[in-house]
């Protein structure tokens, strides 16, 4: 343990102790009173903060029409609008292809994707 010697009665005392069990004092020690800790600390800041919504970007999604007469050029079938009035794409047209005697019918999806072929005789 790192001690330390008295001056005075010449004990040999742990260097953390104030005071010798003569009286000698070898430094004062310091309190602090509630009063001093609330002077030294830095006075509190209110700080506003203010919550910020990025800005939505909205994605472009092309038409599914035009996907679905795309895709289907593509792969060489005819799109044909049989029921104007239908508010589902699936229904509203039907895409074939004619090769020799047999037909083919594509199946597509809501979003214009051509996902199927069946074969119509």
């Amino acid at each position: 343990m790192p001690n330390k010697t008295c001056p005075k009665c010449n004990a040999s005392v742990h260097v953390r102790v104030s005071t010798c069990t003569c009286g000698n004092v070898f430094y004062e020690k310091k309190v602090k009173t509630q009063t001093e800790d609330l002077k030294q600390e830095e006075p509190v800041k209110v700080v506003e903060v203010k919550v910020v919504q990025p800005k939505l970007i909205p994605k472009l999604v092309k038409d599914p029409i035009l996907v679905l007469k795309e895709e289907a050029e593509s792969l060489g079938y005819t799109l044909k609008e049989v029921n104007p009035s239908a508010t589902d794409i699936r229904q509203r047209f039907r895409i074939f292809k004619i090769l020799g005697y047999n037909k083919y019918e594509g199946v597509f999806n809501p979003f214009g994707r051509i996902t199927g072929v069946i074969f119509s005789g």
